[in-house]
């Protein structure tokens, strides 16, 4: 038999007597159809040529043998069966475990463009509404505080109110750095304010009159911060976020606050990270007020005053960690700082004016559980005087000086970070 490189039997190498031409391509088919290895292939050459070799010496016509010999498909198959059989114990694992992987990744491949065709023709879908699960965790009252901020604040942010008491933004400005500086203990920052940043002269600011004449708003500040509750409701829509709102500062009906996140990110929309929180910035502000107030309160020796505006500043420390969100409790961490280091102020410069009671009412405030647990993680530094001594130590007894941070004088050019005493 010539060498056919095509025919499984003569590629095989095996020599083999000439068989007729159906017995030959009945021999070819059955060995293609084992799919077996290039040695196992030509066993069974050898094998099939031997057995019909015989059959022709038995006197048997080619075509008997054909018949005779049945399906070639079936008879490959249980040839393909027999010889793996005979393979070793590790040959059959390793093919096992090809087979295996080669099924896992086109399964994968599978699952993946099945996916794939679901992403490119569907709009996926959430199975439930994080937003509705996030407020059904907010505290619930019929009597929020967010209002009474609303209606305190308004005097500083209604467009309105800044024409009516400052008589233009600027001067509004100028009005909140100074409380900020005079809160802060810079000397000479409760002057009036007669000149712009520029050093253009401009209608005077009486930064203690002004607030003086804020005296009602104040107070409602005060109460509100004092409420168990704030009560502003999570949404993900800037027209919702001021509808309620909207009275109170005024804000135009095309004006979006959150400048136009949804916009921006539309497939964000309805989702925990488009969540708008504008009391942060409103308790901030608030915060700012209390602590230039409560300086005010102090040159004029109404210390009980000042400690009523440091209460308020760690109540509204309360409502600002009430959205359970990391802003919320980094916000609620740096009012609590703000006001200890305020108090510790106080106290280096008025401590030995400071009544009984007064002192009593700072040490209830800072010694709360949120504001203890905010001062523990603050950075605390060596003390200084009017912590200790007659009245130190009557602070120090109620508690507060274990808690409250305690900090160098604003001027100072560095900080050493100890424990407490």
């Amino acid at each position: 038999m010539t060498s056919d490189p095509k025919n499984p039997v003569t590629s095989a190498g095996i020599e083999t007597p000439d068989l007729p031409a159906p017995l030959a391509a009945l021999v070819a088919e059955v060995v293609r159809r084992t799919r077996l290895r290039r040695r196992e292939q030509a066993e069974i050459a050898a094998e099939l040529n031997a057995h019909f070799r015989d059959g022709l010496a038995s006197g048997r016509t080619a075509e008997e043998l054909r018949a005779a010999f049945g399906d070639p498909r079936a008879s490959a198959r249980e040839i393909r069966h027999g010889a793996i059989a005979k393979r070793g114990v590790l040959d059959r694992g390793l093919r096992r475990v090809l087979q295996v992987a080669v099924i896992g990744v086109a399964a994968i491949l599978v699952a993946y463009l099945a996916l794939a065709v679901r992403v490119a023709l569907l709009k996926p879908t959430l199975s439930q509404d994080s937003l509705e699960r996030y407020r059904a965790l907010m505290p619930r009252t019929d009597d929020p505080a967010w209002p009474a901020y609303l209606a305190a604040l308004a005097w500083i942010r209604s467009d309105a109110a800044v024409e009516a008491d400052f008589g233009s933004t600027t001067r509004r400005e100028l009005f909140l750095d100074a409380v900020d500086r005079y809160g802060a203990g810079e000397p000479g920052a409760e002057a009036v304010v007669s000149t712009d940043p520029s050093g253009a002269a401009i209608e005077p600011i009486d930064l203690r009159a002004i607030l003086a004449a804020k005296a009602g708003e104040l107070e409602m500040l005060r109460r509100a911060a004092a409420m168990p509750v704030l009560g502003r409701e999570p949404t993900t829509s800037a027209t919702q976020a001021i509808e309620a709102e909207r009275s109170y500062f005024g804000t135009p009906d095309s004006t979006d606050p959150a400048g136009a996140a949804g916009s921006q990110f539309p497939q964000l929309a309805d989702t925990l990270l488009a969540v708008l929180l504008p009391q942060l910035a409103e308790l901030r502000q608030a915060t700012r007020l209390l602590l230039g107030d409560a300086r005010v309160a102090e040159d004029g020796g109404d210390f009980p005053r000042a400690a009523a505006d440091f209460a308020a500043v760690f109540g509204m420390a309360r409502h600002a960690e009430e959205n359970r969100t990391l802003v919320g409790q980094l916000v609620a961490s740096a009012l609590r700082i703000q006001a200890s280091r305020a108090i510790t102020a106080m106290l280096e410069r008025s401590g030995d004016r400071l009544d009984e009671g007064s002192l009593a009412a700072i040490a209830a405030a800072v010694a709360s559980p949120t504001a203890s647990l905010s001062a523990e993680g603050s950075a605390q530094t060596e003390a200084k005087p009017g912590t200790r001594g007659a009245k130190g130590a009557c602070f120090s007894s109620c508690g507060v000086a274990e808690r409250a941070p305690i900090v160098r004088p604003w001027n100072a050019p560095a900080r050493t970070t100890k424990p407490p005493p």
